[in-house]
């Protein structure tokens, strides 16, 4: 007895323990980069010179610094004196202080230094800034419950033109952000070809290394080495072979050829900030980051590193390939070779090793990282490389999706369902009932605990999984006690009926729990996404529930029952004889009907897409700025006067709404700008047919290059699939506009329907726009505030385009105006055919500040003016301010839950149910497992036709559901 309660506490402890090493001790560091911005002179920096030094986190948006930062400057400037390692940096450690406005770092020097030994002393190595620590029960609450942070991203070709994602594009973002499917991320493809990410969290670490993610395109390539220009010069020196044609753009010059398939590539400077020195022509890309099979952090040469797996095809590829770089070497084989084989990342060189030895299977990627950056970049080559390269556009602070009435609601329900299952167990179980009420306890307190460890997201669905889990864990004490009742029923004693009861329930205990597990564990290993999570989640339930059950359970019952002879368990239903077999052929009809019409409500008499929630279809997605700020309950009364007029999609129980803050304290607040997402089934037929066919278009695309690419191009089948691609454009842009015609019906309804009054005329935001000569200005009204140091940011955002020689951008009265030079006066244009708004604003507005002036001059600044409008709108939302534009955002979102989420779902399930119909029949015989798998496909197509005959529609808490029968 005294060693069932040390393993009990000590099982406690450990859970206890784990929840604080989680949220106590490993609450991980941001990672800060600092950049030193100062007017240099040949690369050398004078003494005296103010050197200002730039905080960015891994997202590469600025930080202010803090006191911990300075500090570390300092230690590294002082350590700098004594390392011999280190070059000596004599600083004017009196002047080193954090400016009042900007937030940035100051200081000079008492002597000239170079600027790369400068960075190579305090910029080099990143900075760390510990998370605070959470409070001991603390867990991560999901998008529904808590909000999180919203990203919108753009996809660009190596030619730098903006492209659609595809399928592959959003699945690969998913896999990288949800690896154990336990965050629960939504990713959506946006109409106009962007993708929308939205993280639950609320933290700017999380943002930061979640942008970092999303911007890496991860794009690994295996090449020969053929040629190495460059050593300590500069590109701009002369008799280099390369030249820097613009910041960042290297070329070879003419004396040099880049021959076909070739490219040249960098190598990643081993300061950071510094220009590159090494460049690598590199021949064709042998193996990518699709011949990956796995990747993980290591350790080589005494340093951070990744280590990959290849699959099979990249395996034989890379023993192929590094046995010609090896045939070929200086040192290895005829010298006709460099020997040598670039391992590129993003279009930097990360190393360019010599091949000593064929390699085959596996292969590792040095360089110059942090261990954050090693495990970011060992996620991301395992999620998968994207061809194109990401970017994040915007990015915003979004409160919770369900209201707090709501959450109250749920919460108090599922109180209730688990306090009426123990009520009912005590109650008809009386004092044995007490066991049951402990189990559970504690498998709550156990599965809780080990989620929190595991950093699970909890969402309002997860929640009631759990209850649902935890609930259904009763059974296992329903078969021990009534098989203590059958002992007791049959004058044994108590001691003998509680061995027996729990020894003979065992067996059937384990049986029912080991099927379940199964199950979870073939979706933990083949599925994607929420389905795995789903698993996972599954599996510790089942271990905790059971360990709750038997163990503790076991102990609970000596404990109460230690010294009795005797017990009453009563028995208030008594022999339930009913003819079950007699009435079989009734069940059978009976069922069969029930199947039969859910199959035909299902996939007949109605549309099966109408079945589906905005989880699987999509819908629009309008985001609206208020004229004031408005609470959840007047968003729902909005909702109820759209219901009332017919809008049946924008109802309050199918709407789903948003609110949108500028930081992330403010979540639950009331907000002056809401996101609104609604079912639109014609603008969701029209957005799978856009995909089919931007699907078609990416796939020519890769083909064409593909094609080109080849030992043996073939340039004419390529020039014939690029045609075939060019012909499908004008019906990928007619199906784009026809999708945002809807999306502007949608818009009208909220502003004239469902909050009149409420939301401004679009283009109302635009406060002043004006032109003259080289000068464009421009005001919009904000939300938020900005600061003199965001403005300072602006600025230097807008002022880095090539035809701009000054931006200088302040705040004025809750505005924000710009000023804008360009190198040569907005060129005059025929015609102004600029649909929007805010351009037809800014038009009119030019136009009035001009009395004479002719239509075309006006045409032209308007138009260069509205690209500054543009260009000012995603500046302002990198820094999360928000602008009064009445309609910020309008497109149509896909569905959360991809193709290959749903292929990868019915995969496991059908493996689940073959292995569950082997163990069973392993464990008892055949026929018993086709029954138990029979009885499945009993259970789940009633449910799912009883409620779609009840109106309710399927979205992935129904699935969720529909996975616990199984």
């Amino acid at each position: 007895m005294i060693n069932r309660f040390i393993i009990i506490g000590l099982v406690f402890l450990t859970t206890l323990g784990l929840m604080a090493v989680n949220n106590k001790l490993l609450v991980g560091e941001q990672e800060l980069h600092l950049e030193l911005r100062v007017e240099e002179v040949n690369g050398r920096v004078p003494a005296g010179t103010t050197i200002e030094g730039v905080l960015s986190d891994l997202g590469g948006r600025e930080i202010n610094a803090q006191a911990s930062e300075l500090e570390a400057v300092l230690e590294r400037l002082r350590k700098s004196a004594v390392d011999p390692d280190l070059p000596e940096i004599d600083a004017d450690l009196d002047s080193l202080e954090i400016d009042p406005v900007t937030r940035r770092i100051l200081f000079s020097l008492n002597q000239e230094s170079s600027l790369i030994n400068l960075r190579r002393v305090i910029a080099n190595d990143s900075y760390r800034r510990r998370n605070p620590p959470q409070s001991l029960f603390y867990a991560p609450l999901g998008i529904d419950l808590r909000g999180g942070v919203e990203f919108r991203i753009a996809l660009y070709d190596d030619d730098g033109q903006r492209v659609s994602a595809d399928a592959d594009t959003v699945e690969i973002l998913r896999n990288r952000l949800d690896a154990r499917g336990l965050s629960e991320p939504q990713v959506s493809r946006l109409s106009n070809g962007d993708v929308q990410v939205v993280i639950p969290g609320g933290t700017q670490a999380d943002a930061a290394r979640t942008r970092r993610v999303l911007q890496t395109a991860g794009r690994l390539e295996f090449r020969e080495v053929l040629a190495v220009y460059g050593g300590r010069e500069q590109p701009r020196e002369p008799g280099h072979k390369v030249i820097e044609v613009e910041p960042g753009v290297y070329e070879l010059d003419a004396s040099e050829y880049l021959g076909f398939n070739e490219v040249l590539y960098p190598q990643r400077p081993e300061v950071r900030g510094e220009s590159p020195r090494m460049f690598y022509r590199l021949g064709r890309a042998v193996l990518t980051g699709q011949d990956v099979a796995a990747a993980y952090p290591t350790v080589q040469e005494g340093g951070i590193a990744v280590g990959m797996t290849f699959t099979s095809r990249g395996a034989s590829l890379n023993n192929s390939f590094t046995s010609s770089i090896h045939r070929r070497g200086p040192q290895h084989g005829d010298g006709t070779g460099t020997g040598l084989m670039a391992i590129s990342l993003d279009g930097f060189v990360e190393s360019a090793p010599v091949i000593r030895t064929p390699s085959g299977r596996s292969s590792v990627i040095t360089g110059n990282f942090s261990q954050e950056e090693v495990d970011q970049l060992a996620t991301v080559l395992k999620a998968g490389s994207l061809a194109v390269t990401p970017q994040v556009m915007a990015e915003r602070v979004v409160g919770p999706s369900l209201g707090a009435d709501t959450v109250a609601k749920a919460m108090w329900a599922m109180i209730a369902a688990l306090g009426l299952i123990l009520v009912v167990m005590a109650v008809y179980y009386r004092r044995i009932g007490i066991v049951a009420v402990t189990s559970l306890a504690t498998a709550v307190a156990l599965v809780l605990g080990v989620l929190i460890f595991f950093g699970a997201t909890l969402t309002l669905p997860g929640i009631a999984g759990l209850v649902l889990t935890v609930g259904m864990a009763v059974d296992a004490n329903i078969l021990i006690f009534e098989r203590i009742r059958e002992e007791l029923a049959n004058d044994s004693d108590l001691p003998s009926s509680i061995e027996a009861g729990y020894g003979r329930a065992l067996s059937a205990i384990i049986d029912a729990n080991v099927t379940t597990f199964l199950v979870a564990l073939i979706l933990y290993m083949i599925g994607s996404g929420p389905i795995q999570g789903f698993g996972l989640t599954l599996m510790i339930g089942i271990a905790t529930s059971m360990f709750a059950a038997v163990y503790v359970g076991r102990t609970v019952t000596n404990l109460l029952y230690g010294k009795r002879q005797t017990a009453v368990v009563p028995d208030y239903v008594g022999t339930v004889r009913l003819p079950y077999v007699k009435w079989r052929f009734a069940a059978f009809g009976i069922s069969s009907l029930m199947i039969i019409a859910g199959v035909l409500e299902f996939f007949v008499f109605t549309n099966p897409n109408n079945n589906f929630d905005i989880d699987f279809t999509g819908g629009n997605m309008i985001q609206v700025t208020f004229t004031e700020e408005v609470d959840k309950a007047e968003i729902d009364a909005g909702l109820r006067r759209a219901a009332e007029a017919g809008l049946t999609h924008l109802g309050p129980g199918d709407a789903q709404v948003q609110p949108y803050y500028q930081g992330f304290a403010a979540a639950g607040a009331a907000s002056q700008q809401w996101m609104f997402r609604a079912r639109d089934d014609e603008a969701a037929q029209l957005e799978r047919e856009l995909s089919v066919k931007e699907n078609t278009v990416a796939r020519l695309l890769r083909d064409a290059n593909a094609l080109r690419t080849r030992e043996d191009p073939q340039e004419r089948e390529a020039a014939a699939l690029d045609r075939e691609r060019e012909a499908l454009l004008p019906e990928v842009r007619e199906l784009q506009e026809r999708i945002g015609r809807q999306t502007q019906v949608m818009a009208e309804q909220l502003r004239t329907i469902a909050y009149p009054g409420l939301i401004a005329e679009p283009g109302s935001e635009v406060l002043h726009a004006g032109a003259e000569g080289r000068t464009i200005e421009l005001g919009l009204g904000l939300i938020d505030e900005l600061d003199e140091a965001a403005a300072n940011r602006l600025s230097e955002m807008i002022a880095q385009a090539d035809d701009i020689t000054t931006a200088q951008v302040r705040s004025q009265n809750g505005s924000v105006f710009l000023r804008v030079e360009f190198t040569d006066p907005p060129r005059a244009r025929d015609e102004f055919d600029l649909d929007e708004a805010a351009a037809t604003r800014i038009r009119t507005l030019i136009a009035e500040a001009w009395d004479d002036a002719d239509e075309e001059a006006v045409n032209g600044a308007a138009v260069a003016a509205f690209r500054m409008y543009a260009r000012l709108g995603e500046s302002l939302a990198q820094e999360r301010i928000r602008t009064t534009r009445p309609f910020p955002s309008q497109e149509h979102f896909s569905g959360l839950v991809a193709t290959q989420m749903k292929v990868s779902a019915a995969l496991a399930l059908a493996v689940a149910l073959m292995g569950i119909m082997l163990y069973v029949a392993a464990r008892f015989e055949f026929r018993y497992g086709v029954g138990a798998v029979v009885a499945l496909f009993h259970d789940v197509p009633i449910t799912l036709g009883l409620l779609v005959l009840l109106g309710a529609r399927v979205d992935l808490t129904v699935v969720a559901a529909l996975l616990t029968i199984i």
